[in-house]
């Protein structure tokens, strides 16, 4: 028991230490936060709230997390194209902007829009990834990285073999 919180108790000074410098670790630590209730919540409530049945939302939620497996796929292509920080800022005002219209467009815009931002989730996921892996030590960082993202999502998410 003493390992465990010993892991997590030196996962929490590491990100008080990325975060203490501001820049993207700050920026994507706290997007982060918001993307857990968008993951674990407002997305289901969303699709039933746009009138999907049982069966609709069984198949639109199979389908988001393919997707995401698919983002989570591309996420180092992209982050080679791009700058970690811009790509974040990017997804970040995309994700916002398509959570604001999803209830008015309709039930397939609103769900081809869910799929997207499942997309951009697990884009975002590797981004933090990205941002806060230097800073762990080889030897700890497999013990460390929940400890950094605690997004229930990062279980689905393939970006953590980064």
């Amino acid at each position: 028991m003493d390992r465990f919180f010993g892991a997590d108790g030196a996962g929490l000074v590491l990100l008080t230490r990325a975060l203490r410098g501001g820049g993207p670790a700050f920026f994507l630590f706290f997007t982060g936060m918001i993307i857990v209730v968008l993951d674990e919540v407002a997305d289901d409530a969303l699709a039933v709230a746009m009138g999907f049945s049982e069966i609709q939302l069984g198949f639109l939620f199979t389908v988001y997390y393919l997707a995401a497996a698919a983002g989570a796929k591309a996420a180092p292509w992209l982050e080679r194209r791009t700058s970690v920080f811009g790509l974040a800022v990017f997804l970040v005002l995309f994700t916002g902007a398509s959570l604001l219209i999803t209830l008015w467009l309709g039930m397939a815009t609103g769900a081809l829009l869910i799929l997207m931002r499942s997309i951009s989730i697990a884009v975002l996921l590797h981004l933090e990834i990205t941002v806060f892996s230097p800073l762990t030590d080889a030897n700890n960082r497999a013990t460390r990285s929940p400890c950094l993202n605690s997004c229930p999502t990062c279980r689905r998410s393939t970006s953590w073999a980064v």
